[in-house]
């Protein structure tokens, strides 16, 4: 992955960092930060989605679940919000912005899917309590000669926004197979070794971690009936605009903005011409883990998170053919599956949790194939949620 162009805002004084370990006392280049001899400096640990293999507890054993696309930076920036006397915070200083592509390397990629940038200690900073908030791959919309409190920039919404039902999922995610992709829009707010996010500044070094999450949910298929092709898919009742940051009110149920609208949306790119050829049964493999492997469509769909109740509920329309094994007619049907299980319980999409809907108990039907189940992932750290499913 390439490294990062540090491009300074407004009169924003400050100034990054090559680290790898941490800074020395050895002297440092010009452009370099200027404290650090002096042990009075922040050091920010970025950390993307993790892009090696994640390992599941049954099926999933090994298997890449995510691709490249899904936690490349292309933009990263942070804002900065300070404590006032009233408790509340406000914007502190111009943004940073960092670019992909320029000429300095003031930023260490440490080639694990993390990052170490660092910035100096002003005396102004000193004494005061400070957040630090990051976007990558989406920039908020910030009003020009208002006071930026947190709350209000909490409220800012993703650039990305569905305005039909004829949409392709990948409007959501900075367009991944296009010839120019933005990334996907991810979200973190800096914390230190106790998991604060109001960090003090103090005259000393300061070591703060940054964990970068995707703001969208994505969507799988497992097509686990030995005689059936998907032939097409999309999904409904998908709410239309997003929060950049997470936003929880009570029940801790999610929050979607006012305006909120509902469409159809339809697969990622790839898929539309895959679907309209017939996607088969691939009778490969074992085991259950290989079966599932080969059988897998992976980032079909990607959409916002939003509290599935019973007045809009995501649901997924699937179209379908069952072949035949004595020579008569092919069956095409279709089926929508509620996200919602057999229990009753709804399935409420989440920001970066990936869910998968299993078609079929692995055996051929001969009218209608039942969906078994739902199978929940938290895409970043793997742990799996089964559900029986309507």
């Amino acid at each position: 992955m390439k490294k990062f162009n540090i491009l300074f805002m407004g009169s924003l004084l400050m100034s990054l960092i090559m680290l790898s370990s941490g800074c020395s006392g050895e002297k440092l280049p010009d452009d370099g930060c200027t404290d650090c001899g002096k042990d009075k400096y922040i050091s920010l640990t970025i950390s993307t989605p993790t892009p090696d293999k994640v390992v599941f507890p049954k099926f999933r054993i090994g298997e890449m679940v995510q691709e490249e696309p899904e936690w490349s930076l292309k933009t990263l920036n942070m804002y900065m919000f300070m404590k006032t006397t009233s408790g509340e915070y406000e914007m502190y200083k111009d943004p940073l912005e960092f670019t992909s592509g320029g000429e300095n390397n003031n930023i260490t990629d440490n080639g694990n899917g993390s990052y170490s940038i660092g910035m100096d200690i002003t005396e102004d900073m000193i004494g005061k309590t400070l957040k630090f908030l990051f976007v990558a791959n989406d920039k908020p919309l910030l009003w020009d000669g208002e006071t930026i409190t947190l709350d209000r920039f909490l409220e800012s919404e993703a650039n990305a926004r569905l305005e039909n039902g004829g949409q392709l999922s990948d409007i959501l995610v900075g367009n991944p197979y296009s010839g120019n992709p933005t990334g996907f829009p991810m979200t973190a707010i800096a914390h230190d070794a106790q998991n604060s996010e109001e960090i003090e500044i103090k005259d000393d070094i300061i070591e703060l971690n940054v964990s970068l999450l995707r703001n969208v949910a994505r969507v799988d298929l497992f097509n686990n009936t030995p005689n059936m092709i998907i032939t097409g898919a999309r999904m409904l009742n998908v709410v239309s605009n997003s929060y950049l940051f997470p936003k929880r009110v009570k029940n801790d149920s999610i929050a979607v903005p006012e305006f909120s609208k509902y469409y159809a949306l339809n697969p990622t790119s790839p898929w539309i011409e895959d679907f309209s050829e017939g996607v088969p049964y691939k009778d490969e493999g074992t085991t259950d883990a290989e079966k599932r492997t080969a059988n897998t469509l992976k980032h079909v769909f990607y959409m916002y998170e939003q509290e599935n109740t019973e007045s809009v509920c995501s649901a997924v329309e699937i179209y379908y053919t069952l072949t035949s094994s004595g020579g008569g007619n092919n069956v095409e049907k279709r089926i929508i599956v509620d996200l919602k299980t057999a229990s009753g319980k709804f399935v409420s999409p989440k920001r970066n949790y990936l869910y998968t809907i299993k078609l079929g108990d692995g055996n051929p039907v001969k009218y209608e194939v039942n969906v078994a189940r739902v199978i929940v992932n938290d895409w970043e750290n793997g742990g799996e949620i089964v559900e029986p499913i309507k």
